[in-house]
């Protein structure tokens, strides 16, 4: 069962990130950039969280210690929560258009969207890639997984923040109400 959920999670990455280059080409010009600082902190801790989550690199020690059995509940529980945070992730990318942007930005015509997932919480990308590298950290049961996961929670909020003083400058007292209507990252909680 390990090597078979393992496999499944991996190819619906592969999926992801292959929708998720086509559709970088459809974007708005951009018209303001996070500072390169952010965005280099952010790469850094990308790279680092995926690197436990999936390198043999940081498959050592403790790092490698088991959290779960290895049963086949928990195996397509992981692959479950896999996809359904890929499928979140890809609907939330394809519904806000043209103004996505892989990094913090504002796009020439930018425009707020609140429906779909962005109804749910304010940063549904997030809210399912947190959710796939969960269940992903499930289906591998390592203790790098779910050091994984924290590091990208605290990453993604501090990465939403930075994107909610730009839509506050952009957007005024719409966004401020939006902010107060919707949660940011998990529904009606946080």
């Amino acid at each position: 069962m390990q090597f078979d959920s393992q496999s499944l999670t991996l190819y619906a990455w592969m999926a992801f990130c292959i929708v998720w280059l086509i559709s970088a080409f459809t974007n708005k010009r951009t018209t303001r950039r996070q500072p390169i600082g952010s965005l280099i902190v952010h790469v850094c801790v990308l790279g680092l969280a995926f690197d436990l989550l999936f390198s043999s690199l940081f498959r050592r020690g403790l790092l490698r210690s088991q959290f779960l059995p290895d049963t086949a509940t928990v195996g397509w529980s992981g692959i479950a929560l896999t996809v359904a945070g890929i499928v979140l992730a890809i609907w939330a990318r394809f519904h806000i258009g043209r103004n996505w942007s892989g990094f913090v930005t504002l796009k020439e015509g930018h425009t707020l969207t609140r429906t779909g997932p962005y109804a749910i919480v304010r940063h549904p990308i997030y809210t399912g890639l947190l959710l796939a590298v969960l269940g992903t950290a499930i289906v591998h049961r390592e203790v790098g997984g779910l050091i994984a996961f924290a590091l990208l929670v605290v990453e993604w909020k501090r990465k939403s923040l930075l994107e909610e003083r730009f839509m506050i400058e952009q957007f005024r007292a719409e966004y401020l109400e939006y902010r107060r209507e919707v949660k940011g990252l998990i529904p009606f909680v946080w």
